[in-house]
């Protein structure tokens, strides 16, 4: 229970939601049991949390429903898929679902310096914690150190320690214990928040000092799901691929053909099938959707921390969106609740694939610290032009076309009827702040697009006229 309860505090670690509520939250007020729901964010709300008034929970597992909702929802169930067997063995030992709080605060915290004989090599450590905390945890939080095979040790025999002390500083790259490594742990290490296990109310605990020089751990890699609605030879997942590689751990689940214009279909009445090329890619004989889903739920273990979908041959501009197969997997990635984004590379020609592959990977980075919102994917269109040539970002809308040509009838070499779609329409809203126009500028366009498709300006007319109906 406790794996499965902090693997959704790193999960909303991960989104930017640790300190902040996300909809459909369960809150615990502080101090008590009362859990209540979340069901509209508010100022006054955030506030309450930031004062420890209320607090966020998350599950600890069993049988029965989850008492979250909307997107605090999502999170949960998406952490469950991941550990099907653990969730349901702990159903099947009857355990019921139940809340716990994610976060905790120590208070009387004070320390000293010393020991009894009058040394200052031991620190000790005074503070309360709530019932069911170790005080490990808080140790977790407040001293930063890799045990390692080979370790920088400091001789203090001779006259000169704090000289040599400083030289195996700089050797090891030491990550020194103060309040800013304390903060960056924070944001990646969710089993130092809580745990669930028993233990005294009040702690006195000992940490002895020695001579061993402890070696920060390096950040672990984001972790890519890369698909495509081209299939999985296309050139342009091959060269998003190089990218994103050289900063992250990055694994291809894609279609076996060109799935192009397949929207957010599934397969439903076939097995899917997976074959692993020789570059390690996963093809499989299904739609994009069906890749995300298959590469989130059974095939990327842990699960990514990103979807991308690209680089599409062609554009996903306009009314596109609601078509493209490159789309759909990213919000499909949205849906089983990571961030996603999709890129697509607008030419005739199609020939600067790196230019797109470029820009993703930058976009990317930069997202690392700017978390997106919940319910939006990011749809990005770049130039087919050098990187040179690039004219920067652009932060656009969705622009918007005339009607398609209509069907085509034509006849096959035996002389029986086919059909085929005509070409694309022609720009209606190509204007100032459309990604249409942002590429015509060669600049990359970069749209949020929100999964919510509610016309909300609709909404009161409807009732209005509705409320006459009668049957």
């Amino acid at each position: 229970r406790s794996f499965i309860f902090n693997s959704i505090i790193s999960r909303r670690i991960e989104l930017g939601y640790f300190n902040q509520l996300m909809c459909g939250d369960a809150c615990m007020l502080h101090g008590s049991q009362t859990v209540f729901k979340v069901d509209e964010l508010s100022e006054e709300l955030r506030q309450r949390l930031a004062e420890h008034d209320i607090d966020i929970t998350a599950s600890m597992w069993g049988a029965g429903e989850l008492m979250t909702q909307f997107d605090a929802l999502a999170l949960e169930q998406s952490v469950g898929r991941q550990f099907l067997e653990l969730c349901q063995g702990l159903a099947d030992l009857g355990l019921k679902q139940e809340r716990r709080n994610i976060r905790l605060v120590p208070s009387n915290a004070d320390f000293t310096i010393g020991n009894d004989d009058g040394g200052d090599d031991c620190v000790t450590l005074h503070f309360t914690l709530p019932a069911g905390s170790y005080a490990t945890t808080v140790l977790k939080e407040l001293v930063n150190y890799r045990d390692m095979t080979e370790r920088v040790r400091v001789d203090f025999s001779d006259d000169k320690p704090l000289e040599k002390l400083a030289s195996a500083k700089r050797k090891a790259s030491i990550l020194t214990k103060d309040t800013k490594a304390s903060q960056s742990r924070e944001t990646k290490n969710a089993n130092a928040y809580h745990t669930n296990i028993g233990n005294k109310p009040h702690v006195k605990t000992s940490t002895k000092v020695d001579s061993t020089i402890g070696v920060a751990e390096q950040p672990a890699k984001m972790r890519i799901l890369l698909s495509n609605d081209d299939g999985v030879h296309a050139l342009g997942i091959k060269v998003l691929y190089q990218e994103l590689s050289k900063f992250a751990d990055v694994m291809v689940v894609a279609p076996d053909r060109n799935c192009s214009g397949a929207s957010n279909s599934l397969t439903l009445l076939n097995p899917l099938r997976i074959h692993t090329l020789d570059n390690g890619f996963i093809s499989v004989n299904g739609t994009p959707t069906d890749c995300v889903q298959l590469g989130i739920s059974q095939l990327m273990k842990p699960m990514p921390d990103l979807v991308v979908a690209g680089i599409n041959k062609g554009e996903n501009l306009g009314d596109d969106v609601i078509y493209s197969g490159t789309v759909a997997a990213a919000t499909e990635g949205r849906h089983m609740g990571m961030p996603a984004i999709a890129v697509s590379l607008v030419g005739k020609h199609e020939r600067h694939y790196q230019t797109a592959a470029v820009v993703a990977a930058k976009f990317i980075q930069r997202l690392q610290n700017h978390p997106l919102e919940h319910d939006q994917i990011i749809n990005i269109n770049v130039p087919d032009v050098e990187l040179s040539q690039l004219q920067g970002f652009e932060v656009t809308r969705l622009g918007n076309r005339h009607k398609a040509d209509t069907m085509r009838k034509m006849q096959d070499p035996w002389q029986r009827d086919i059909y085929w779609y005509g070409t694309l329409g022609h720009k209606f809203d190509a204007g100032d702040g459309t990604d249409f126009n942002a590429v015509a500028n060669n600049k990359a366009s970069i749209t949020p697009i929100t999964v919510d498709m509610t016309a909300y300006k609709s909404m009161k007319n409807m009732k209005k006229w509705l409320s006459e109906l009668s049957l």
